[in-house]
């Protein structure tokens, strides 16, 4: 596996801070995480898809926009936790966005890799931040997240947002619905028969959850904040995508900072939370066999003071 590491932003300056407040055990494992993979405004990392498509386009990822309609931000787990949303300020954020995506990025189309919304039963948040979405002037496609409650998902977007294939200039997109913290058994077998139906074109899985990382992440995730990351089958989808050569990348989200690893022929990308940090979306190029990736941030004035 080779993992793409980015140049360090003002988060990792945090942790030099943070290293005389907490614990050296804790401190030592989500610094490696957080210095493996750091979202940076035009940080790019590419992967070589062998017998892709020819033509030219974009798309921009976004994921973890995390909206919600409250009057404080809650706090981090620790004292200078990197993972603060700003929920605050969560639909402001995303119509920061979908302006840069409109004015200045101009992609063929977005893909947001889930939790639109930070409480699932919120089906306010979730028709409100559609809304919003709805202002882009070119085709979005949002996957489910494990934040978004299902039954909610459906009443806003329908069944047929849940495990979905649309296609782009002679790419193949599939989105998966892992709400559930794994691929249930129709949605696996609707992959496995979707994959077996074209061996040919390429492909890109949409997921919420990665179904491979660098064990740095893993370690840091279960250590600092006490969860998992990955897809909890994550073994049976690896296996079935690579037994499919055509299925180039897997774009997800979940772990809110950006990721590139590569294991055997297919690259995965972890989106930055559009909620944290930066505010950044992802723009993926494909251009002949090509596909790259860099990074955009919404600007914003100061974030309102964490509860405490």
């Amino acid at each position: 596996m080779q993992l793409s590491i980015q140049r360090l932003s003002t988060t990792a300056r945090h942790w030099a801070t943070a290293t005389c407040l907490l614990s050296a055990g804790r401190l030592a494992v989500v610094a490696a995480c957080t210095l493996a993979a750091v979202a940076v405004e035009g940080g790019e990392d590419a992967h070589r898809a062998q017998g892709a498509a020819r033509t030219a386009f974009r798309f921009v990822h976004m994921t973890d926009t995390h909206c919600a309609q409250v009057r404080r931000n809650p706090p981090g787990r620790f004292l200078f936790d990197p993972h603060r949303k700003d929920l605050v300020r969560s639909f402001e954020i995303v119509e920061a966005a979908v302006r840069l995506i409109n004015e200045d990025v101009r992609p063929d189309f977005v893909v947001i890799t889930g939790d639109l919304v930070d409480r699932g039963r919120d089906v306010a948040s979730l028709r409100r931040v559609k809304a919003i979405l709805s202002k882009l002037k070119c085709p979005w496609y949002p996957v489910i997240g494990d934040h978004d409650l299902r039954a909610s998902w459906v009443s806003v977007f329908g069944k047929e947002r849940l495990d979905y294939t649309f296609r782009h200039r002679g790419w193949r997109f599939i989105a998966a619905d892992c709400s559930l913290g794994r691929l249930e058994p129709a949605s696996l077998d609707r992959l496995r028969r979707e994959l077996e139906a074209d061996k040919g074109t390429p492909t890109i899985l949409l997921i919420h959850r990665p179904i491979v990382l660098p064990s740095v992440h893993l370690v840091a995730a279960k250590w600092a904040y006490g969860v998992k990351l990955l897809t909890e089958n994550a073994g049976e989808v690896l296996h079935l995508i690579g037994a499919h050569p055509n299925v180039h990348a897997v774009v997800a989200g979940h772990c809110h900072v950006a990721i590139h690893c590569r294991d055997g022929q297919v690259d995965h990308y972890v989106g930055p939370a559009l909620a944290e940090g930066g505010h950044q979306i992802a723009v993926m190029s494909v251009a002949g066999t090509t596909i790259r990736r860099e990074f955009r941030s919404v600007k914003l004035g100061a974030a309102p003071a964490a509860t405490q």
